[in-house]
């Protein structure tokens, strides 16, 4: 009797990263092996160019006709749509992760698409294995929508997250520092910062100690460990840890969750500190195996009482020992599954759903797809033949506008950090401009320059007939290079090149026009094109542009719907832009929310300048900071805001004020001694460490404001309109103060500037926002983002 075990990633390695999903397979295999099923575990590849067991429907069905199962067990829902709409073979899955939930907080808009498509997966399915009872209650309604008759038994089994209990628990009282620890990563539906920054600040003999190269960054007294190797992991917290931590803010996805790291530390013999609303908190409390908390005040508590001895480790880690030997071992929890694989029943169905539109990478039907039908299409697809090539690999080409260096705008800094973000996912990463002479590649976090082939250089359009078209056409001047690659193709040929040499299995379109390009690329290379829609850009030339006329207003508004509707992904920075373009016509299933990212570490770690020796600002004078390229117009009139309006307000109750202005090509115009231009600065966080308050009173421009995230970084108490934190999800009061009106703007900046204790409980508030948001962990939502496309081609 075999059984096949398939799944979405190789064998658990030891000494190698592991993935929850890998962590869960091996579970299973073993005790499916203990009760003397034969188990032959398929894995699918995730990247290109490795040995995959399967690497599509196709593979898979010839490998499971070859082995001829018993029966299928899948532990991941999503490799049911590779199996036939009618397996004829007993099929099983595992949903121990509540994907619906998680997914929701993923793409709120997208949720009841995704449902579809899931349920249409479970119909394929006989039993479904769930990690808790609560998850199974969500289950039972997702079952519904399958087709399956509930009416008697369910076809739903509960197998919780297992473990192979020590034999032997060690002591486990500390004898200096008491030691927390806690692994994994961040989630947009796990988000445990302000729980895990509470106890970094719990006081001295209590250490903090983050697992992993994603663990977030903190203050206090917290220590980072980047050794990722399971085996290494579960042999650490072995001979250091005191007490493991599953501590995050409670919402739906978490009041449903199982945690692998809360069962390592079980394992172990290791007490838990874990959330009050968690499934496995009642099991902890029966078996006295840690302690439960409500709040990060009340984890505090429990933290420093451990610390002071008042109460008992020893206890605890016996009742942890307990838990794992009666509830948790694999050779109990995988007996009711292997004892329906050796007798399958098939689950009872009144009928399968119909099709779900599965969201594919690729459109089905829209402009492009239709427009390939057109003579002209199938002319110039027929002509570009002999230069296709397939090319297989997990690089990325950033395509995108030229001005990247020095990176003094909010677009440089987010096409450049993503790009470093991204080569730390082990990507190979490169960008393509509108230079014609060089591309960068990003090698060990810096921007190398390489040179393009001097025949690509040559065959190029004069750039003064492309720019001479643009003005022909009537387009604005001042965003032309936003829109040059509409009328030059080869931005796209200089791409696919590119492409080609790190082998590029996607093309990362920053702004709309940018999307033509990378098309043409994937013309020419195959793969997969994403757009970064930096704003709702047709909104912004509105806006910023009133003499535009309607039929230009019209044509960009059509032009970026298009390329959004055209492209594998769309990546908006904020909800607002997402639902303006689904109102305007995108499709709305390919659109993904990623927000701006800020270089906390970076900026919160900097020294502060000596603004006297600088700028000959005096010691000790309040001084209001304020940054961005100048040249851009939003920019220039906030500057003359605050020299017109804000400062003489503020001079009454605050003579010696001044203001820092950060950026290239200031105003003129401005004859305002108090403000001093600094021009661009390499290293932006000294200077902000050196400043009293940022003060933003934006009255325009589009998309997210990039500078209040930096602000918060460096710990600054900020004022801003509503405009200038437009696209960030800040609470007025909590993180920052918004006034709309010039009094009132000033008087909040008095206010400040005279209550130094509510300036640093702003700047507080602001800073632990920022840390949701480093760069590092934006990398993380775009790698995730393109390991779902890359998977479900």
């Amino acid at each position: 009797m075999t059984i096949a075990l398939i799944t979405p990633e190789p064998p658990l390695e030891p000494d190698h990263p592991a993935t929850g999903n890998q962590v869960r397979a091996e579970q299973i295999r073993r005790g499916l092996i203990h009760h003397g099923l034969e188990v032959r575990q398929l894995w699918r590849d995730r990247k290109s160019g490795g040995k995959a067991v399967f690497d599509g429907p196709k593979t898979l069905a010839g490998t499971l006709n070859e082995i001829q199962p018993t029966a299928v067990l899948s532990t991941y829902w999503e490799l049911l749509e590779w199996l036939p709409a009618e397996p004829g073979i007993p099929v099983a899955v595992d949903c121990v992760a509540p994907r619906p939930l998680e997914y929701h907080f993923e793409d709120p808009p997208g949720t009841t698409r995704f449902l579809a498509r899931y349920v249409q997966a479970l119909a394929r399915a006989d039993r479904i294995i769930c990690g808790n009872r609560q998850q199974a209650r969500w289950m039972n309604a997702w079952l519904l929508g399958a087709g399956m008759d509930l009416r008697g038994k369910t076809p739903i089994l509960i197998l919780p997250l297992s473990c192979n209990p020590d034999s032997e628990t060690r002591p486990n009282q500390p004898g200096g520092e008491l030691n927390l620890a806690t692994g994994g990563r961040d989630w947009p539906w796990r988000q445990s910062t302000d729980w895990l920054e509470a106890l970094a600040q719990a006081g001295p003999g209590i250490r903090l100690h983050l697992v992993g190269e994603h663990s977030p960054t903190l203050s206090g007294n917290a220590t980072r460990h980047g050794f990722v190797a399971h085996d290494q992991w579960r042999r650490w917290i072995r001979s250091h840890a005191h007490l493991g931590l599953e501590l995050a803010d409670e919402n739906i996805e978490r009041r449903a969750s199982q945690s692998f790291r809360a069962t390592d530390f079980i394992e172990a013999g290791v007490p838990l500190l874990l959330n009050d609303y968690l499934p496995l908190a009642e099991a902890v409390s029966e078996y006295g195996a840690g302690w439960v908390a409500d709040s990060p005040a009340r984890a505090v508590e429990i933290a420093q009482a451990l610390a002071g001895g008042e109460l008992d480790l020893g206890a605890a880690a016996e009742g942890a020992a307990r838990l794992a030997r009666e509830r948790l071992d694999f050779t109990r929890t995988t007996g009711e599954l292997a004892g329906w694989l050796a007798a399958p029943e098939p689950a009872r169905r009144f009928a399968l759903p119909g099709p779900a539109s599965r969201q594919s990478s690729r459109p089905v039907d829209n402009n492009e797809t239709r427009g390939w039908r057109t003579a002209s299409a199938l002319i110039a697809r027929a002509a570009l033949r002999p230069f296709r090539r397939k090319i297989s690999g997990n690089g990325v080409v950033v395509v995108t506008r030229s001005d990247l260096f020095p990176a003094d705008h909010g677009a440089a800094v987010r096409i450049l950090e993503t790009a470093r973000s991204l080569a730390l996912q082990s990507r190979a990463v490169a960008i393509v401009t509108g230079d014609r002479a060089c591309y960068q590649v990003v090698e060990d976090g810096r921007f190398e320059t390489r040179r393009l082939p001097l025949w690509l250089r040559l065959l190029a359009p004069p750039k003064a007939l492309i720019h001479g078209i643009h003005l022909l056409l009537g387009r604005p001047t001042s965003n032309g290079f936003l829109y040059w690659p509409m009328l030059d193709p080869f931005y796209g040929l200089r791409a696919a090149w590119v492409g080609r040499k790190i082998k590029a299995g996607i093309y990362l379109a920053e702004f709309p026009a940018y999307a033509r390009s990378a098309r043409q690329a994937r013309l020419l290379n195959d793969g997969l094109v994403v757009l970064v829609e930096h704003n709702v850009e047709y909104r912004r030339l509105a806006e910023q542009l009133p003499d535009l006329g309607q039929r230009q207003q019209a044509w960009f508004r059509r032009m970026e719907i298009d390329a959004c509707n055209r492209v594998d992904a769309v990546v908006c920075v904020s909800e607002p832009d997402r639902d303006q373009l689904v109102a305007d016509g995108a499709d709305g299933g390919r659109i993904r929310v990623i927000p701006h990212g800020v270089d906390v570490d970076g900026i919160s770690g900097a020294k502060p300048l000596d603004l006297e020796a600088e700028y000959g600002i005096p010691e000790g004078a309040p001084v209001l900071v304020y940054h961005g390229t100048f040249a851009y117009p939003p920019n220039a009139e906030a500057i003359e805001s605050l020299a017109r309006e804000i400062l003489p307000r503020l001079f009454e109750s605050h003579p010696g004020i001044h203001v820092l202005a950060i950026g290239s090509r200031p105003p003129p115009g401005i004859d305002q001694e108090r403000i001093h231009f600094a021009g661009s600065l390499e290293e932006l966080g000294p200077a902000l460490h050196a400043c009293t308050l940022a003060a933003v009173p934006l009255a325009s421009g589009g998309g997210t404001r990039m500078k209040i995230l930096d602000y918060f970084a460096a710990g600054l108490p900020v004022v801003s309109t509503s405009k200038g934190c437009e696209g960030i999800p800040v609470t007025d009061g909590q993180h920052l103060l918004i006034r709309d009106d010039h009094d009132g703007f000033a008087d909040a900046v008095a206010g400040l500037l005279s209550d130094p204790r509510r300036a640093r409980e702003l700047g507080d508030g602001g800073h632990r926002f920022a840390r949701r948001l480093d760069w590092k962990r934006i990398g993380e939502k775009y790698e995730a983002l393109f390991g779902r496309l890359e998977t479900g081609r």
